[in-house]
């Protein structure tokens, strides 16, 4: 002991060779660091390990010789989640259990972090008609993939389009909407689209009425035929000493209708025939004439 007037008591005079309580290897042997009588710290022998065994100062322990297969921290993917690399309790480094990365995630071996495992199916927003009805792509469960949703169904009367983008009719019109064909010789009918339906179709036969006859997709008047030509003919037809002479057609188109003949004779004997003409079945009636030196 040393008198120190400073202090005004009796001091240890040695000096600490480390710090209470660590451990330290000296080849193969383990070493502690413990105080003695004196208070200073100094290095005790604890175990020597021997050939089977080396000596680990981290743990304070003589442990089994291993083959440390990583560093301590470092991280790998594996069984699909994330190891890391610890001490065992034989002082080697191994790889410790591995970490899960959850539902739909997976180990991404470049950057050793969890990402997510799944695949997007379509493109957010796109719609594709499938199973009766349109389907539209976004998010719908838990991992952060595109999938397609439930499918909303077509409306009544509608299916999905053989392009599969859309819903259209299930039923093919019958013909255009508004357009007339004759049914029989005395009757029409007039293609409709029928209150809530989708798809055209023919009304039932309506008549042409007393008179009257379909031709042509339209009601006109019915004729008779005469003897030279058709009902729809105009016919200059010529007299003399009491019989009938030659018939001549005046008209050159004789389609459709042609009614109302008239004729006009001036002083010297000329004459003028005239009717009404629809042969383009417009419904509009023109006038036409033809100019005869004599009857």
């Amino acid at each position: 002991m040393t008198c120190n007037a400073e202090l005004g008591q009796c001091t240890s005079s040695c000096e600490d060779e480390c710090n209470a309580g660590d451990f330290s290897c000296d080849g193969t042997t383990l070493k502690q660091c413990t105080a003695d009588e004196d208070g200073c710290t100094s290095w005790e022998v604890l175990e020597t390990c021997g050939d089977a065994k080396t000596c680990n100062a981290e743990i304070g322990q003589c442990v089994q010789n291993c083959n440390n297969v990583c560093t301590p921290g470092d991280k790998q993917c594996a069984d699909g989640g994330i190891a890391t690399c610890i001490t065992d309790d034989n002082g080697c480094h191994v790889w410790g259990p591995s970490s899960s990365c959850g539902n739909n995630k997976k180990c991404d071996a470049k950057t050793v972090t969890c990402v997510d495992g799944c695949e997007n199916e379509c493109k957010s927003g796109e719609k594709k008609c499938a199973d009766g009805g349109m389907k539209t792509c976004g998010q719908y469960d838990n991992d952060n993939c595109t999938e397609w949703s439930a499918p909303e169904p077509c409306a009544t009367g509608m299916k999905c389009a053989s392009d599969g983008k859309s819903c259209v009719k299930a039923c093919t019109d019958a013909c255009t909407s508004g357009a007339k064909r004759c049914s029989g010789t005395g009757n029409y009918q007039t293609c409709e689209k029928k209150s809530g339906a989708l798809c055209t179709t023919w009304s039932a036969a309506v008549s042409c009425g007393t008179g009257m006859k379909c031709e042509n997709n339209k009601c006109v008047k019915a004729c008779t035929k005469t003897p030279k030509g058709t009902c729809n003919d105009i016919q200059r037809i010529s007299y003399k000493s009491g019989a009938w002479k030659s018939i001549t057609q005046v008209n050159n188109n004789s389609f459709n209708e042609h009614a109302a003949p008239a004729i006009a004779t001036n002083k010297k004997g000329r004459n003028v025939i005239l009717w009404s003409d629809d042969s383009d079945a417009n419904n509009a009636y023109d006038v036409y004439m033809r100019g005869y030196n004599s009857l």
